[in-house]
């Protein structure tokens, strides 16, 4: 196993952000021409058609010459080419007029794509060298992130007032939440919604709202849990395994045909869920992943218990985070660990990363434990969450 977790990492190093290839996209400049296909074909850009920032292919409307023929149609772009199937493009009709699939290697295309358009691997179709476009990636990265921070003009006092509003409003919500479901099933639908981020927040909250921790402790006995079983069935559940471009281990076909067996039908579609321009780290699939290794390492107590636990101890700041940081960021079991990356490619080491968790902590966390303190009366331990809240260090990098 730790000579497989090798090759992990040393493929996983060449990972970065989708976005990348969408901003080389607009930069002519920084693509040979013509650009060559995995099959030979030479593709001239005429007009780079129009970014889609919602769901469907990357780009809208783009005219190509290729091998002398002109086209109007669409371009998808991924860092590896078989998140086409991860992703259900296969099957979904808004990506019928896809003309170029460009992926980051030619040799991650999908052969059987070949004969639907024309694949093209950026990493040979660069008119500089792979470090001098990482670098301009990185900078461009930096540039977007100074020009957000140059748009904000805001006191600090103001600041702080929308900060104080904000934290209320979460209370309240999570307060009309847990009426119907309870704090424990609460917590966990607060974590996946934040996991989701704006673009996959609504998907999330629809399945664990029907997929709680409680039902999955009803649907399987004590014996039969496991992080990888939890993992399964939301991503079954999720619509996640719905396509038929990706081979499965024998030990998720085996869980996937209980499933079915069973009666289990998904909730979801892949077409609910968004994987444009996801980091990698942010797909649904690892997002369930770590939230699985959460609910299987707390069985007894639950989550919620623990946390409230660490915080009945009013312990200062810096002790209080690292405790709960360590109640989030729970270490995968080597059986989910190669099964996430068998499915998505990715190397996943933890449930959360260190910016995440503090997000969670900071934005549901001290939220949903709030709601418990006013239930309870508990005014001190209420006093305690706030000042948390006031002197909570950064979540984010300045970046």
């Amino acid at each position: 196993y730790k000579g497989a977790n090798k090759i992990m990492q040393a493929k996983n190093s060449n990972r970065f952000p989708e976005c990348w290839i969408s901003w080389t996209w607009q930069q002519k400049k920084m693509l040979k021409t013509p650009l060559i296909g995995v099959e030979g074909s030479c593709v001239r850009i005429i007009e780079s058609g129009a970014l889609n920032l919602g769901n469907g292919p990357d780009v809208q409307g783009a005219l190509l010459e290729i091998d002398g023929v002109r086209y109007r149609g669409d371009v998808e772009f991924h860092v590896d080419g078989k998140d086409w199937f991860r992703h259900g493009h296969d099957a979904d009709l808004r990506y019928r007029n896809v003309l170029l699939h460009l992926v980051w290697d030619d040799a991650s295309a999908p052969h059987e794509l070949n004969s639907r358009f024309t694949q093209a691997g950026l990493r040979n179709n660069l008119s500089c060298t792979e470090s001098h476009w990482r670098d301009a990636m990185q900078r461009l990265e930096t540039e977007s992130a100074d020009a957000h921070v140059a748009a904000v003009k805001i006191s600090s006092d103001e600041l702080a007032a929308y900060a104080d509003r904000r934290f209320h409003r979460k209370v309240h919500r999570l307060a009309v939440w847990s009426e119907q479901l309870g704090l424990p099933d609460t917590t966990f639908i607060t974590l996946a919604i934040m996991l989701g981020y704006s673009q996959n927040s609504a998907p999330f909250r629809q399945l664990f709202w029907k997929c709680p921790p409680t039902k999955v402790f009803r649907r399987f006995s004590p014996a039969q849990r496991s992080p990888f079983l939890f993992w399964s069935w939301w991503c079954w559940s999720a619509g996640l395994f719905n396509n038929s471009g990706i081979s499965y281990s024998a030990a998720l076909e085996q869980n996937l045909t209980t499933f079915r067996l069973g009666g289990d039908y998904p909730i979801l579609s892949l077409e609910d869920w968004n994987f444009s321009r996801l980091r990698p780290s942010n797909r649904p699939a690892v997002r369930l992943a770590g939230l699985a290794q959460i609910l299987y390492d707390f069985q007894q107590p639950s989550l919620f218990k623990k946390l409230l636990e660490i915080a009945m101890e009013r312990q200062p700041l810096k002790k209080t985070l690292r405790e709960w940081m360590a109640c989030l960021q729970r270490p995968l079991g080597e059986q989910l660990r190669s099964e996430i990356y068998q499915f998505c490619g990715q190397n996943v080491v933890r449930s959360i990363g260190d910016e995440r968790a503090r997000q969670c902590i900071l934005n549901g966390v001290l939220p949903i434990l709030q709601v418990w303190g006013i239930r309870n009366n508990n005014p001190g331990l209420c006093a305690y969450l706030e000042s948390l809240y006031e002197q909570f260090p950064r979540t984010e990098n300045p970046q």
